[in-house]
C-alpha cells in the first residue's frame, strides 16, 4: 500500500487518502525509434544554429557599446583641458564632463565583464555540450514521444505553475531519448493523468479539479523499449500546493533525473552523460 505524501485530502467517506500503486499488467511497452531521434536531432541543430547567431549578434552589440564607451572616455578626457584664444591648455573639468567620464568608464567595464562572462560560460560548458552532441548523434540512440507513454497522460519535468498574470507555466516532456546499449535503467516521472486512471489507481471516485490529478510513472528502459510498469497517484493537495508555488521554487514533484541525465529544453536525455 502507498501512503500519500500529504494526508490532508479526504475521500467521500472521510478517510485519509490512501491508494495502492496501480501496477500495469502487462506493462505499457513503447519501442523507441530512430525516426523520432532524428527529429530531435534536427530540432536541436536548428536551435543550436539560431542560438549561435543570437550569441554572435549579442557579442557584437556588446562590443559596439564598449567601443562607444571608450570613445566617450576619450571625449570626456579631452574636454577636461581648456584653452582660451590658443593659450596653453589648462585642466578645468566640469561636473558634466566628470559625470560623462565616470559613466563611460562604468559602461566599458560592464561590456568587458559581459564578454568575459559569455566566453567563460561557453568554455565551462564545452565538455558537457560536446557529450550531449555526441549522444544525440549516436546511432544507437532511440526516442519516444512523451505523449506515447499512456493514453491521455502528459509527463512533465515539474508541475504546472500559475504565474502572477494567471497564465500557466508548463514544462512538458516532449521526448525521451535513450541508448539501446543493453543497460537497464529505471526512472520515475511525474505526469498529469486522466481522472479515470487516477480513480482506478486509488480505488475511489474523486471530485478534485482535474488540474490537480497527477501520478508518478515508474519507467523501465531496457534495450530498444521503454516500459511503464506502475502508476502511483499523488495527493491532489500536494499538486495544488506546487501549482501555487513561487517562480523558481522547486517541489517534491520534480522529475527524478539521475546525475547522468540531461534536461535539454523539452527533452529528457537519459544517460547522456554516462562515463563523463
Amino acid at each position: 500500500m502507498m501512503e500519500f505524501e500529504d494526508r490532508g485530502a479526504m475521500n467521500d467517506e472521510g478517510a485519509s487518502v490512501r491508494g495502492s500503486a496501480y501496477v500495469l499488467t502487462p506493462p505499457a511497452v513503447i519501442h523507441g525509434t530512430h525516426e523520432e531521434a532524428a527529429r530531435s536531432l534536427r530540432a536541436d541543430r536548428i536551435s543550436t544554429f539560431f542560438g549561435a547567431i543570437f550569441g554572435v549578434v549579442g557579442v557584437l552589440v556588446v562590443l559596439c557599446i564598449g567601443i562607444t564607451a571608450i570613445s566617450g572616455i576619450d571625449y570626456a578626457i579631452g574636454h577636461m583641458w581648456v584653452s582660451e584664444h590658443g593659450d596653453a591648455a589648462y585642466f578645468s573639468p566640469s561636473w558634466a564632463t566628470i559625470f560623462g567620464l565616470v559613466f563611460s568608464v562604468l559602461i566599458a567595464l560592464a561590456c568587458v565583464w559581459a564578454v568575459f562572462s559569455i566566453c567563460a560560460a561557453a568554455f565551462k560548458n564545452r565538455a558537457r555540450s560536446r557529450r550531449i552532441s555526441q549522444f544525440r548523434r549516436n546511432p544507437n540512440v532511440l526516442a519516444v514521444r512523451g505523449d506515447q507513454l499512456l493514453p491521455n497522460v502528459q509527463p512533465v519535468f515539474v508541475p504546472d505553475r500559475e504565474d502572477v498574470d494567471d497564465d500557466i507555466d508548463s514544462h512538458p516532456i516532449k521526448r525521451i531519448l535513450f541508448r539501446d546499449d543493453g543497460t537497464l535503467r529505471q526512472r520515475r516521472i511525474p505526469a498529469y493523468v486522466p481522472q479515470s486512471l487516477w480513480e482506478q489507481a486509488v480505488g475511489w471516485a474523486t471530485h478534485e479539479n482535474a488540474r490537480y490529478l497527477m501520478a508518478w510513472l515508474d519507467v523501465t528502459i531496457n534495450g530498444d523499449t521503454l516500459s511503464v510498469t506502475a502508476v502511483k497517484p499523488i495527493d491532489p493537495v500536494t499538486v495544488e500546493r506546487a501549482f501555487k508555488r513561487h517562480a523558481g521554487q522547486s517541489t517534491e514533484l520534480d522529475a527524478q533525473l539521475d546525475d547522468d541525465d540531461v534536461r535539454d529544453s523539452e527533452e529528457w536525455l537519459v544517460g547522456a552523460l554516462a562515463g563523463m
